[in-house]
């Protein structure tokens, strides 16, 4: 497999128990190490409901988003399990300011997914 990251050709060790198992996996080990997602989540009220954020890096960056995949499902299936058939998910690079006051006429609760979190002045 080839790193979405780095660029590198990997192999993932197989066994006899994972031989005929799929692992789909887009980063390498070291790149695994060296550039880790720290997902951060936050609730924001506005007039009906809530905004949940969550990012998935504190420092802006150029990175593949497939390589994050995993961590991506993983939002996107507690997501799924808690939300109302109403409320609304957004993916979004980056969430700053301006981008609120928008969220806020949007009825119900909304689950948005950022990249990166611009701190709000």
């Amino acid at each position: 497999m080839k790193c979405y990251l780095c660029g590198k050709t990997f192999f993932e060790r197989r066994y006899i128990q994972t031989l005929f198992k799929v692992k789909v996996v887009f980063r390498c080990k070291s790149c695994e190490k060296k550039y880790p997602a720290y997902v951060t989540e936050q609730a924001i009220p506005k007039n009906s409901g809530l905004i949940y954020i969550t990012s998935l890096f504190k420092e802006e960056n150029n990175f593949n988003l497939l390589a994050y995949n995993q961590e991506i499902k993983k939002w996107f299936l507690k997501t799924i399990n808690s939300m109302n058939k109403d409320d609304t998910i957004i993916w979004v690079d980056e969430v700053s300011d301006v981008l609120i006051p928008y969220l806020d006429l949007i009825d119900n609760d909304i689950y948005l997914l950022s990249k990166t979190l611009k701190y709000f002045s």
